[in-house]
């Protein structure tokens, strides 16, 4: 028993030692994500009067693919957007993942090469 007790107590050791090396990589999430992505997503929207921005998740980090400027660690946070079309009210939700770098929102997912999840072996987001 004593010796199971060891070997967890080790095994969840090694994971918060491998968290806290990944967390100091890309550096602390975001704080104020919301008012970030908010004002990104908007000034990115042709007609940004009426849009309604719902938030999928918490930031996680990911490795973003800039291509010739490199990849870089970086966190991302999945929104849904509804937008208004002229005449017919709203439009139903289009889905995005926001790239920040240093704190700031850089990009939407499918402006750059790819994002691959910090733990994952793929190119994707987490949808």
């Amino acid at each position: 028993m004593k010796m199971i007790t060891k070997s967890l107590t080790g095994a969840v050791f090694a994971v918060l030692m491998v968290a806290s090396a990944a967390a100091q990589e890309f550096g602390p999430a975001p704080s104020d994500y919301r008012y970030s992505t908010q004002d990104y997503v908007e000034s990115r929207l042709y007609n940004a009067r009426g849009a309604r921005i719902s938030f999928d998740g918490e930031p996680y980090p990911v490795f973003a693919d800039f291509g010739r400027r490199g990849e870089y660690a970086a966190w991302a946070v999945d929104i849904s957007v509804r937008t208004s079309v002229r005449g017919r009210g709203y439009d139903g939700y289009m889905h995005y993942t926001v790239i920040f770098v240093d704190g700031e929102p850089v990009a939407f997912e499918q402006d750059i090469g790819g994002v691959e999840v910090a733990g994952s072996s793929r190119y994707a987001s987490r949808r």
